[in-house]
C-alpha cells in the first residue's frame, strides 16, 4: 500500500524545468567600392547566443544576446530577445509575450537573420529607415482557421535616435539612454494564408506545395516630451507612423517575398530640412522584391533582390539590384553565402554609384 501511495505522489510531481541553449555565428567579409575607393573589412556580422527555459507549464522564457559587436570592434554585447511567454491560451489560438521583442511590423524584419537567404535586408527591413527594432512590449498574437489567419497586436515603449540621415526607432538595448527621445509605441499586423500556413523562412528545401501569404501592418511611435529637442543639427521627432503591405510565395523549391512600406516621420521643428527631412517631415516610400530557387536540391540556391527608396529631399529614387548564391551544407544550420549589391542614385543623388560584395558563413547550433 505504501508503495502505491509513493507512486501516486511521484506521478503528481511537476516535470522539472527544461532549459536549452542555442545560437548562431556569422563570420563575414565584405568590400565596398564608391567613387573609385574600396574599403574592406572582416567581422562577425552576428554572434547570437540564446537561452530558452520552460520553468513550469504554460510559461516559456527566452534570453538572447548578440556578442558580434563586441568582437567586431564594437563596445558591448547587445541584448536582443528577453521575454517571458504565456502559452496557456494556445488552445484558443492566443499567445501572450512580455518583454524585449520585435514589433509585428515588416515581413523583412520579422524574418530571422538566421533563416534569411540573402545576407543583408532590403530597405523594407532596414531599421535606420523607419522599420522599428526590438523594444519592451506586451504582445498578443494568434493563429486561427487551421493556420489560414494570423494576427498580432503589441504596445510598449521605444526610443528615437535624433539623426537627420535616419528615421530610427529602437528600444533601450540598442540605443542606450544618451541623446534619445522615449515614448510609447503600438503596432498591429494581420496575415492571411489562403492555401495554408506558411513559414517566414527563406528557401524552400522541401519543395512544398504552393503557399501564399498576404499581410498588412502598421505602427506608431509618439514622443512623450521628457527630453528637450536636440540643438546640434540633429532632428527630434514628435511622432512616426508606418504602414506595410507585403506578400510571400513558397513552393516547388522557389520562394518570393515582396513588400511596400510607407514611413511618415514628423519633426518637432516644422522647418527642419536636412538629410531625409524637408519642411519638418520625412516621407519614405520603400519597396522590395526578393526571391530564390534551389536548382540543385537541397544544396545550391540562386537568390536575387531589387529594392528602392524615395524621400522628399531625394532628386531621384535610390535603387539597388542584388544577386547571389547559397551553398547549404546542412540547410540554414551550416551554409556559405555570396551576395553582390549594386547601388544606383545612392541616397537620392543622381548618378551616385557604389557596389558591395559580401561573403558570409553561418554556423547554427
Amino acid at each position: 500500500m505504501s508503495f502505491l501511495l509513493l507512486f501516486a505522489l511521484l506521478a503528481q510531481t511537476p516535470a522539472p524545468p527544461r532549459v536549452s541553449f542555442s545560437g548562431y555565428v556569422q563570420p563575414q567579409y565584405d568590400v565596398r567600392t564608391a567613387d573609385g575607393d574600396s574599403v574592406d573589412r572582416t567581422l562577425f556580422r552576428r554572434m547570437f547566443f540564446t537561452l530558452d527555459a520552460r520553468p513550469f507549464d504554460n510559461w516559456v522564457g527566452q534570453f538572447q544576446v548578440d556578442a558580434g559587436r563586441l568582437v567586431s570592434f564594437g563596445d558591448r554585447p547587445v541584448v536582443k530577445n528577453a521575454y517571458i511567454q504565456y502559452t496557456g491560451w494556445q488552445d484558443r489560438g492566443v499567445t501572450v509575450t512580455i518583454g524585449n521583442q520585435k514589433p509585428p511590423f515588416s515581413r523583412s524584419l520579422l524574418t530571422s537573420s538566421s533563416r534569411r537567404a540573402l545576407i543583408e535586408r532590403s530597405f523594407t527591413g532596414d531599421r535606420v529607415y523607419g522599420n522599428p527594432g526590438r523594444a519592451p512590449m506586451v504582445k498578443f498574437e494568434g493563429e486561427h482557421q487551421d493556420g489560414h489567419l494570423y494576427w498580432a497586436a503589441a504596445g510598449g515603449a521605444s526610443r528615437q535616435v535624433p539623426d537627420a540621415e535616419f528615421v530610427r526607432i529602437d528600444g533601450p538595448a540598442e540605443t542606450g539612454s544618451a541623446g534619445v527621445h522615449e515614448g510609447p509605441i503600438a503596432s498591429g499586423r494581420l496575415e492571411i494564408f489562403p492555401l495554408g500556413d506558411m513559414s517566414r523562412e527563406q528557401a524552400d528545401f522541401a519543395r512544398s506545395p504552393l503557399r501564399v501569404g498576404l499581410a498588412v501592418g502598421t505602427y506608431g511611435w509618439w514622443n512623450d516630451d521628457d527630453a528637450a529637442p536636440q540643438e546640434d543639427g540633429s532632428i527630434s521627432l514628435s511622432h512616426v507612423h508606418g504602414y506595410e503591405i507585403s506578400a510571400a510565395v513558397r513552393g516547388g523549391g522557389a520562394w518570393m517575398d515582396a513588400g511596400y512600406n510607407r514611413i511618415d516621420a514628423e519633426a518637432i521643428d516644422p522647418a527642419a530640412a536636412s538629410g531625409l527631412y524637408a519642411q519638418g517631415r520625412a516621407l519614405l516610400d520603400q519597396a522590395s522584391i526578393e526571391g530564390g530557387y534551389l536548382f540543385w536540391q537541397p544544396h545550391l540556391e540562386a537568390v536575387g533582390m531589387f529594392d528602392a527608396l524615395t524621400a522628399e529631399p531625394f532628386v531621384v529614387t535610390w535603387r539597388r539590384v542584388t544577386g547571389g548564391m547559397n551553398w547549404y551544407m546542412r540547410r540554414h544550420e551550416l551554409k556559405v553565402s555570396l551576395m553582390h549589391r549594386e547601388s544606383f542614385n545612392e541616397r537620392g543623388v543622381a548618378d551616385a554609384r557604389s557596389h558591395t560584395t559580401y561573403l558570409q558563413m553561418q554556423f547554427a547550433f
